[in-house]
């Protein structure tokens, strides 16, 4: 007979990752009064929470230093490590010190590390985490949230990267920042130690957010970041940069993935792709309503083989730009560059609707009825448009989207500046009636309503061939909706 400990830790990792904390914590009361055997399905995933006495920090990091002890004994079980690194200068400095390595050290079997570092650690904590890293044989991806400093930029020291150079199976460096306040700092402390380790590491999926978010503080171009010999990054995001680069970049010809958070002016990375002839699969981008955008669908226009386009409005309003430019940057998606992607696009995500712009609107519709492989789609709705009795916004909608033969999931954003009406969006979902296809009986259709997020419904035969959206107890998670951003980083 098969034992649990014939089965691949992979596998324990991916049932693990279904289950809700509650459920890990019940699994993990069990797992110590019935059997040591589900240890690499209860432990796969481990989070060293911040504790404030630092006495239980101390202990905390000796239970973990000691293979006898209980979290010594399922730290070699891990695959995934977020550990929330606060430390200060106190009468434990010397144990924690001391302590860290060796906790640190028995995650022998961890794939993922997520560290959150605060911003008033004492330096030594930088090196001694970077270098008990560097010694975890089978890491693949680091992650690295650094919280905004508090201290005078002299104290603190460069961010060892080089430790990491020791990881040989490193694909993927993901770091944020909270607010720098000052550009020499983020150059000197951060993009220049990172710069020098990425020209001699192998890593495909690179994500930097710099918190820079004063006014006066001037932003670093992403050619002080990326090294000019780097040729081997797939999945690029970025935020808090000038996107300003030299035209002959090598890396832009392995890029298959992008994503820009921040909303700044200026930069020519959108004409060195097409000047390159970059097809991007992926790409997930904050608009600005600036000229950027423009730039974006005039590239997006000229180019091929697009899977994932996800688009977010958060900052849409911030900067005032006359109408008929944005205009235009909506006629261009709609007309261009649906027309050019339209075989290979597999999801479509518009989110976070802050202007009337980009909501559908009927002249859309044959676009996106064009679109017959996506899987899901995201868009933008005026809330009157679905709640006024002569609209037929809502029909058309469901109606493309039940006629798309391979989506999965449509959402929802309601753009409306005054109280949302849940309710009667609700009621007004469930009354409406639209024509499907009878395949729809074997491949379900999802609706989710943004707001509230809970909201979940199902399309339904009544009768014949009318159909309709029933409300079901469906957590959106579980039909696999992905985050806006680059996978891992939402």
């Amino acid at each position: 007979m098969t034992t649990i400990q014939n089965f691949a830790p992979e596998l324990f990792d991916e049932i693990a990752s279904q289950l809700s904390l509650r459920d890990q914590k019940s699994l993990r009361l069990v797992n110590k009064r019935v059997s040591s055997l589900t240890t690499p399905l209860l432990f796969s995933r481990v989070q060293i929470p911040n504790l404030r006495d630092p006495e239980w920090k101390v202990k905390s990091l000796e239970d973990l230093a000691d293979s006898n002890n209980i979290g010594g004994s399922v730290a070699p079980w891990a695959r995934t490590v977020k550990f929330d690194a606060q430390y200060r200068c106190d009468e434990w400095e010397l144990k924690v010190l001391n302590l860290l390595p060796q906790a640190l050290a028995r995650f022998t079997g961890a794939q993922v590390f997520k560290l959150w570092v605060h911003p008033d650690n004492p330096l030594w904590i930088y090196d001694c985490l970077f270098s008990a890293l560097g010694g975890l044989p089978y890491i693949h991806e680091v992650c690295f949230q650094l919280g905004c400093p508090h201290l005078p930029h002299s104290q603190h020291g460069l961010l060892p990267f080089h430790h990491l150079e020791r990881l040989e199976g490193l694909r993927s460096v993901k770091l944020s920042t909270g607010d720098l306040k000052n550009r020499e700092f983020a150059e000197k402390a951060i993009l220049h130690p990172l710069r020098n380790f990425l020209t001699r590491s192998r890593i495909s999926e690179l994500s930097v957010v710099l918190g820079i978010h004063t006014s006066d503080v001037s932003l670093p171009s992403v050619q002080e970041l990326l090294p000019t010999t780097i040729s081997h990054v797939k999945n690029l995001e970025l935020s808090g940069f000038v996107m300003n680069m030299p035209t002959d970049t090598p890396f832009l010809h392995s890029l298959t993935s992008l994503g820009i958070k921040d909303f700044s002016e200026g930069g020519n990375l959108w004409n060195n792709l097409r000047a390159n002839r970059i097809q991007l699969e992926k790409v997930a981008v904050v608009c600005s309503g600036l000229h950027n955008d423009e730039e974006m669908m005039v590239y997006l226009s000229s180019s091929s083989g697009l899977r994932e386009f996800h688009l977010s409005f958060q900052h849409y309003q911030r900067f005032p730009r006359p109408d008929h430019h944005r205009i235009r940057t909506v006629d261009l998606f709609y007309k261009h560059v649906l027309s050019q992607h339209r075989a290979t696009l597999h999801t479509l995500n518009l989110i976070w609707p802050t202007s009337p712009l980009w909501c559908f609107r009927s002249v859309y519709g044959e676009a996106l009825r064009a679109c017959r492989n996506l899987e899901v789609l995201g868009l933008i709705v005026e809330q009157e448009d679905i709640l006024n009795s002569e609209s037929t916004t809502l029909n058309e909608l469901f109606t493309i989207a039940a006629g798309m033969p391979k989506l999965k999931l449509l959402c929802l954003n309601d753009l409306n500046y005054g109280q949302r009406d849940f309710r009667n969006l609700e009621r007004t979902i469930r009354v409406t009636r639209i024509q499907a296809p009878l395949h729809r009986r074997a491949f379900p259709l999802y609706l989710q309503l943004k707001m509230p997020t809970e909201w979940v419904f199902q399309l339904r035969e009544l009768s014949g061939d009318i159909w309709t959206f029933r409300l079901v107890p469906l957590a959106p998670h579980t039909i696999g909706v992905e985050k806006f951003g680059v996978p891992g980083l939402a």
